[in-house]
């Protein structure tokens, strides 16, 4: 297996004129994060199953960047880090489950997309932003391969807001993509509304064109929200329906909504 994966970053640096010594190959490969490495695998074994395999471009581009690394991109200024905002917030009550559910679905390695699902302020945006608080603060109960990701809401509204030129709102989106995708900036997108974009109308049409290939090739990670009612615009939708993990947010019981009640009167 090692000297298959030799012979493919060799076929890989070769096709960048990049002529690196043997030995260096061992110490690319230990620099390789957990996932990185599986991925490179999948690709071996793919070949190694199928002598005519051709490893397509964007496979390439996606190995380009485990070794070349990433220009600093710098995050948009209509993006709100809730790392930054949220990280003195109070834990979030009774959402242990919901919250656990979450952060599994961020790190599949396909689709590593939440849509969470509830009445309106049943507290999905809290749900996030409790997320950032626990990533600000590196809680342990963050999984080891979200280690470092902050949080950005990306507001809808901001985003299509003063787009009168032809092609603006286009650039908005392909820039916050560029940012989002940038392996270094680590982001986990939270866009609350998120059925706006199966809606139809423009610009979300726009940004949901230009957002459906990221999502498909499962180099963004997103929080979206939605309610019971507006998530049937989302289903209509089946590009966006099959790329995103849905979890239910039900309602709090009386007991649970007069003990969160209580400890707000105390911290007053």
């Amino acid at each position: 297996m090692d000297a298959f994966i030799k012979g493919t970053l060799l076929d890989f640096f070769a096709a960048r004129d990049i002529d690196p010594k043997l030995s260096e190959f061992s110490e690319l490969l230990e620099k390789l994060k957990e996932n990185d490495k599986e991925y490179l695998t999948d690709i071996v074994h793919s070949a190694e199953e199928d002598p005519s395999y051709d490893i397509p471009a964007e496979t390439w581009n996606d190995m380009a960047m485990l070794f070349e690394g990433d220009d600093e991109i710098y995050p948009p200024d209509y993006l709100i880090n809730y790392n930054k905002k949220c990280r003195r917030s109070r834990p979030i009550l009774f959402r242990e489950e919901t919250v656990k559910q979450t952060l599994s679905c961020l790190i599949c390695k396909y689709k590593p997309n939440v849509l969470l699902i509830g009445p309106a302020g049943v507290g999905k945006t809290r749900i996030a932003e409790d997320i950032a608080r626990m990533l600000a603060k590196n809680d342990e109960m963050i999984p080891q391969q979200l280690k470092g990701f902050t949080v950005w809401e990306l507001p809808l509204s901001a985003l299509a807001a003063g787009s009168s030129l032809v092609g603006e709102v286009e650039s908005k989106t392909r820039a916050m993509i560029d940012f989002a995708t940038a392996r270094n900036n680590k982001v986990i997108l939270f866009i609350d509304e998120v059925h706006l974009l199966a809606c139809g109308e423009k610009p979300y049409y726009t940004i949901s064109q230009i957002l459906k290939p990221a999502l498909a090739r499962g180099s963004l990670r997103v929080i979206g929200a939605t309610t019971s009612q507006e998530v049937i615009d989302f289903d209509t939708d089946s590009a966006f329906k099959r790329r995103f993990n849905k979890i239910i947010v039900d309602e709090l019981t009386k007991e649970q909504t007069q003990k969160i009640l209580c400890s707000l009167r105390m911290a007053l």
